[in-house]
């Protein structure tokens, strides 16, 4: 018996399909129906339709992927143990200047795109079924060759010669380490709400000097500027705090 992951090539999925020997099986069309399911003792599902934009049109195909495809697997393999990938975003945070965001377990959901209200219909509808479930609400996931926001923000530190310095804590996981609380999570069939993250929170400004391999100047006079934009969301995704509890 060993692990199965659902959506095959992502980058979640191939990091952990290296540490534990799982199969990955690509979902993009009906075939993943001809599947013998009976090998496998659990499903980690990545599948998922996330950094496209979120037009009116797209609302139907982010609830065929992301709510309707994860429980149809979970319901036609008959496989009992499912982790299945969420997302911080189900918070709806874009996180707070100058003051702490801590999310806990108690923190109600509030999702405001679509990516994170479909992930989140998904986990309600994956509840109802008499599965082990564990669900991962993951932060912002880096490592090489990252997708989405840490790419974006990655190419951005490469050609900026300078960065407000700003101090800020951010929740985020290094998708190796994330791969070892999933590979914890399947030896150990764990179920429940998790949120993977690094054992300290990052600074975006920090981050950034990373990304640039430490060539990016980071300006104390930038970072005194960046509270007069307090109530703009873009500078609270940026610059704001926010963390999962310890």
């Amino acid at each position: 018996m060993k692990l199965l992951i659902t959506g095959a090539n992502s980058f979640i999925g191939r990091h952990v399909a290296l540490i534990t020997g799982a199969d990955e099986l690509d979902v993009k069309n009906e075939n993943w129906k001809n599947t013998d399911f009976t090998k496998y003792d659990a499903i980690l599902h990545v599948a998922a339709i996330v950094h496209q934009k979120e037009e009116p049109e797209m609302q139907d195909l982010y609830k065929k992927v992301n709510t309707d495809l994860p429980v149809e697997i979970a319901q036609k393999s008959g496989v009992k143990n499912f982790i299945f990938m969420s997302t911080m975003a189900v918070y709806g945070e874009n996180g707070e200047l100058g003051k702490p965001c801590v999310i806990t377990k108690q923190t109600p959901t509030n999702p405001k795109t679509m990516y994170a209200k479909t992930k989140l219909e998904a986990e309600k509808q994956l509840a109802d079924l008499n599965i082990n479930l564990a669900i991962l609400r993951p932060p912002m996931v880096y490592g090489e060759n990252a997708p989405g926001n840490s790419t974006r923000l990655e190419k951005l530190a490469k050609k900026l010669p300078v960065f407000p310095d700003y101090q800020n804590e951010r929740s985020m996981v290094e998708v190796n380490k994330l791969a070892e609380i999933i590979k914890d999570i399947y030896d150990n069939k764990k179920s429940g709400i998790f949120f993977p993250q690094d054992d300290e929170y990052t600074s975006t400004s920090a981050w950034v000097k990373a990304l640039s391999n430490n060539k990016i100047h980071l300006s104390k006079l930038l970072g005194k500027l960046v509270p007069l934009g307090k109530n703009l969301n873009v500078v609270k995704k940026i610059f704001g705090n926010l963390t999962y509890e310890r």
